[in-house]
């Protein structure tokens, strides 16, 4: 490439506003908007998660020693106070005391089956409050289970698949005759 000769450098610099190239108006004005949306969104990613965040856990324990367990664990180990629970719906709603605040949260237990075995899946809100809160209540109350109960009960075993019936011929399954006979192919 040709470098421009210092007279044509010149003639550039010395143009007027009118005969200088333009910029589409606004131009500067969308990069920076555009760099400061990228800015916000980078920050709130990083940003832990508070709010209407729901924790969860699985546990293979019958409801009826779930419940009454999840009670003891709220009222004393965590403290809570419980302000409405309704077994049969499955939930609790309760009042958890930090640092001489108190949150709202809430826990649902849903009847669940996973891998064809019963469980029980425990949902645990807790508003204003980071997610790792969530967790750790769970965490401890998955432990008091463990303590109190011990190790999950083992699933019961599976049947045995139904053998298929015989065919109304009486000879056997004619489709596995055929699938053991060669193919012949035509002349």
């Amino acid at each position: 490439m040709s470098q421009p000769t210092p007279a044509a450098r010149q003639a550039h610099l010395c143009r007027t506003p009118a005969q200088r190239p333009r910029r589409r108006p606004g131009t500067r004005r969308a990069l920076a908007l555009a760099a400061a949306c990228a800015v916000l969104a980078a920050g709130l990613s990083l940003w832990p998660r508070v709010g209407s965040a729901k924790s969860q856990r699985l546990v293979h324990y019958p409801i009826e020693q779930v419940w009454p367990a999840m009670i003891r664990f709220l009222r004393v180990d965590a403290g809570c106070e419980i302000r409405e629970r309704d077994q049969d719906a499955g939930y609790i709603l309760f009042t958890l005391p930090d640092d001489g605040k108190k949150f709202s949260g809430s826990l649902e237990i849903v009847r669940v089956r996973v891998g064809g075995r019963d469980a029980l899946r425990i949902l645990i809100g807790i508003d204003d409050r980071p997610a790792y809160m969530e967790e750790g209540l769970l965490d401890r109350f998955q432990r008091k289970l463990r303590a109190e109960l011990g190790p999950p009960p083992r699933p019961a075993p599976t049947p045995a698949p139904a053998e298929p019936p015989p065919s109304k011929d009486g000879d056997g399954d004619e489709s596995a005759a055929l699938a053991h006979e060669p193919l012949q192919t035509a002349p």
